[in-house]
């Protein structure tokens, strides 16, 4: 496994540490996977939290 799929990998299951020396390739390849991880993570919960808020105000006829 490549370090950018390592650093996804690493995201979804809570690993913080990059086990690679500082200022190496696989370092900085590892970080570009775990943050591209993150922000697509991100997106997909706000995207989640702007749905909910949407059907809240419908459910309870409030309007903005």
């Amino acid at each position: 496994m490549n370090p950018y799929d390592e650093g996804q990998k690493s995201f979804r299951v809570g690993k913080l540490g990059n086990p690679y020396a500082v200022n190496s390739n696989n370092n900085r390849s590892w970080e570009y996977g775990f943050n591209t991880a993150y922000f697509s993570n991100l997106k997909k919960v706000k995207d989640y939290e702007q749905r909910t808020r949407e059907r809240g105000k419908k459910v309870q006829g409030k309007k903005d």
